[in-house]
């Protein structure tokens, strides 16, 4: 049974601060000193040394150039010493963990920065440090006084469950089901056509699929941009997801919006008429058996892309990652991938 939290999490208005919310419930968590151990125990395993258990843990507090890191372990004088990046859905913001770093130069003692993410986001968030701070490897880094690594929202409550104190035991549930519920990991399958016709009534969960999916299919010579709604005369909730091609950028959308005539799926696949190489797009799909699916509209391309009864969740972000992969690679197949611009 779905938990309190976890129950209002399902709700778009209580989603939306997913992120916030779990950050200050672990923060809420480590008030007590076992917690604290546990969890000093925790960091310093991933960067592979000792983290202070006697250090007092805060959440969004404004650093000198103005930035806020989601959680920080600071010591009695203030000074913080662990800087954490916490993240559900969100983007890495650009020079986000740049800015922590030199931070934490600035005090020129031991510190570390903690990137705490989704176990399906690790590889994602280890890619985009070792991209941002020319590293090799998987982690744990070192950068000059500061240690860097990786850690997951599984472990982390995982690692907690060996607190022995009731009142603590009792939160961790409570914040157990809210991650769970956030990260999508107890997403109901859809069972009837009934279900998907009255998809606005669970909005938030349309909004989930589409975001764990987009992050699916982005390969690694394609960003994937903040989602994000359209307010055009049917609002297009979307996420672009974009390669350069010569040198000129090329994007398609996936996202959610009514269903255009006689289709049922909220999730519609969308090649923009005025992105890059849309004209070579338009050709390919056109010899393709695919053009018989495409619906177009404004001079833009369209696909459904169709959601399948009682799956798993797996299957479900599977089902439609084939699809979306068929379309695409389809669309891009004039494309001679020893040209993409890294």
């Amino acid at each position: 049974m779905i938990k309190l939290m976890g129950h209002l999490a399902q709700f778009a208005s209580f989603s939306k601060q997913g992120e916030l919310l779990c950050t200050q419930s672990l923060t809420y968590l480590l008030k007590g000193t076992e917690a604290k151990e546990v969890f000093s125990s925790l960091l310093g395993h991933s960067i592979g040394s000792s983290i202070p258990e006697t250090l007092l843990w805060r959440t969004e507090h404004r650093q000198s150039d103005g930035s806020r890191p989601d959680i920080e372990g600071c010591q009695e004088n203030g000074l913080s010493v662990v800087k954490i990046e916490a993240k559900l859905d969100a983007q890495f913001g650009k020079g986000q963990l740049k800015s922590y770093i030199n931070e934490l130069f600035r005090h020129g003692i031991s510190s570390s920065l903690i990137v705490l993410v989704p176990q399906s986001r690790r590889k994602e968030a280890s890619d985009h440090i070792s991209f941002q701070f020319s590293f090799q490897g998987e982690g744990p880094w070192q950068i000059q006084n500061v240690s860097v690594a990786v850690i997951t929202w599984e472990d982390t409550l995982q690692k907690f469950k060996t607190v022995n104190d009731r009142e603590f035991c009792e939160d961790l549930v409570q914040l157990h089901s809210l991650y769970r519920v956030l990260n999508g990991d107890d997403m109901e399958p859809l069972t009837t056509d009934e279900e998907v016709l009255l998809w606005k009534e669970k909005e938030s969960w349309w909004e989930k699929l589409v975001e764990i999916t987009t992050r699916q299919i982005t390969s690694p010579f394609e960003r994937a941009l903040p989602i994000s709604k359209e307010k055009s005369v049917v609002p297009y909730y979307r996420r672009y997801i974009c390669r350069k091609i010569n040198g000129v950028e090329s994007c398609y959308s996936v996202g959610i919006r009514d269903p255009f005539q006689n289709h049922r799926t909220p999730i519609w696949l969308r090649f923009h008429n005025g992105t890059g190489c849309f004209a070579e797009i338009s050709q390919q799909l056109n010899q393709s058996s695919l053009n018989l699916k495409a619906v177009r509209s404004g001079k833009h391309i369209w696909y459904p892309i169709e959601v399948p009864h009682n799956a798993t969740r797996n299957v479900m972000i599977d089902s439609l990652v084939s699809q979306i992969n068929l379309i695409t690679n389809t669309a891009y197949r004039f494309e001679n991938h020893e040209t993409h611009d890294k």
